[in-house]
């Protein structure tokens, strides 16, 4: 299993009231996560920051799952593989 680094320009809202020129000030936000690569396919990635491991019945689970899509990812990394 490898463990990755993916960075992504992400949405983001806010519901505090705002002025017009503040509005066009703001920016997409620039992310970065650290976890287990599930998947990486055209489509997205998939990771999980959390193992539970061979449970239930001898089988890893996984938890806290994110969906990237691959169109707004910058950049991967693989930190391990083991």
């Amino acid at each position: 299993m490898k463990t990755v680094a993916v960075s992504w320009i992400d949405a983001w809202n806010d519901s505090e009231e705002i002025t017009a020129e503040h509005a066009q000030s703001l920016r997409p936000i620039k992310r970065r996560q650290v976890g287990y690569l599930l998947k990486q396919s055209d489509a997205a990635i998939v990771l999980a920051a959390g193992v539970y491991e061979q449970v239930p019945d001898g089988v890893d689970s996984f938890c806290d799952v994110t969906v990237i899509p691959m169109g707004i990812v910058t950049a991967v990394s693989v930190l391990e593989e083991t």
